[in-house]
């Protein structure tokens, strides 16, 4: 079986924002990259990052087995996207990845933030929107 390699990364529109207080509602973007696809979403207009990824980590949990379907909203004002599971695919405006691929490439990029965090703004770690944040990406990892 031909291994998946897919990547998740976070951007943010200042760096500096991970530092300050309310460090968890911070603007950025995320890119997705395969081997075979690179896919910018929420560059156009920024979203709130942490927010928005916490929407989908709450789809991939609750999503029924193989199928789903969900509005991917950026929170602020951002862009929507369309997302669709199914079988073991998600499709995320039109292009299609390996939906374990995805996840792992996702818990990966949150592992990221969470040890900059950790190391950079302890602080961010107990505002409530990180808590919530934190509990349902837990979810995530143990499916």
């Amino acid at each position: 079986m031909k291994k998946i390699e897919l990547q998740v990364i976070f951007h943010w529109k200042s760096a500096q924002d991970l530092l300050e207080k309310d460090a968890s509602l911070s603007l950025g973007w995320l890119e997705i990259i395969s081997t075979e696809q690179r896919i910018m979403l929420f560059s156009e207009k920024l979203c709130m990052l942490l927010p928005t990824v916490e929407g989908m980590i709450r789809f991939l949990v609750n999503a029924k087995k193989g199928h789903g379907i969900f509005q991917w909203v950026g929170e602020d004002g951002a862009d929507i996207y369309p997302v669709e599971i199914r079988k073991q695919t998600i499709k995320i405006n039109g292009v299609v990845f390996d939906l374990i691929a995805f996840k792992k490439a996702l818990c990966q990029a949150c592992d990221a933030l969470n040890n900059y965090l950790q190391n950079h703004n302890p602080h961010a770690r107990s505002e409530g929107f990180y808590l919530d944040y934190e509990q349902i990406f837990n979810k995530l990892i143990i499916k």
